[in-house]
């Protein structure tokens, strides 16, 4: 139980923060694709020698393989993006969302991929025992670009812009009705942070630069269960008073 626990602890280690990383360093990171914009979004990636993070959706990948394997061949990193809540889900509806979303990425990329971004960012100690195996890391953000509010390309880069700070993980969307504005707000958001001294990094360089974090999580894209390792359980309240 001890050793399990130790994992269960070293698993759930990757929470964004601000950190004095040298050299300043910040992760873009794009969810719910692959989408009609994808390959446009490479584009502009390409064109300004940066790569960025893409939490997939799994029904988006099975619909758009090619895109999807386009993200790899880009040299971009890929994770899954889980598209219903998993939070108060039993433990057999939550792997199997997971295991869905994770087949269907490796099945279009090639990639089997054990690093999560959950909706809302709403992943909780019972989820973390009921997919210890199947989850290397879940990854929130500290940024918000509010791309989905759909309220303009120039509000969108200064949201960014104006709150980044060293380490932050930024959160951008990868879908058809955010991509008119995001293909806008995109090469301004990249020319802004390079112009403050920011290089743009995925997510396991990012955590490359955190020694504290490096040294407890060596890979966002797998995990090792020891052999003799056994599920725990959640301890229940204890509500009795003395």
């Amino acid at each position: 139980m001890k050793r399990l626990l130790c994992l269960l602890a070293a698993l759930a280690v990757l929470l964004p923060r601000s950190h004095a990383a040298e050299p300043r360093c910040v992760a873009l990171t794009f969810d719910e694709g692959p989408s009609g914009a994808t390959k446009q979004i490479l584009q502009v990636l390409k064109e300004k020698g940066v790569t960025a993070t893409f939490f997939l959706s799994g029904d988006a990948a099975e619909a758009s393989p090619a895109t999807a394997k386009a993200i790899v061949d880009a040299g971009c990193e890929i994770g899954s993006y889980s598209d219903d809540s998993l939070k108060g889900q039993d433990r057999e509806a939550v792997r199997e969302q997971i295991t869905k979303g994770t087949d269907a990425i490796k099945s279009a990329t090639g990639v089997k991929t054990m690093l999560l971004r959950a909706p809302y960012a709403a992943f909780d100690e019972q989820n973390w025992i009921d997919a210890m195996d199947l989850v290397s890391a879940v990854v929130s953000w500290n940024i918000d670009s509010g791309d989905w509010l759909l309220n303009g390309a120039d509000e969108q880069v200064s949201t960014v812009l104006d709150s980044v700070t060293p380490g932050n993980i930024v959160l951008l969307t990868d879908r058809d009705e955010c991509a008119e504005q995001t293909l806008e707000a995109l090469p301004q958001i990249i020319d802004g942070l390079v112009a403050d001294g920011y290089k743009i990094v995925t997510l396991s360089d990012l955590v490359k630069t955190d020694t504290s974090l490096s040294k407890k999580l060596t890979s966002l894209t797998k995990v090792t269960m020891p052999k003799d390792a056994v599920f725990p359980q959640l301890a229940e309240d204890d509500d009795t008073t003395e």
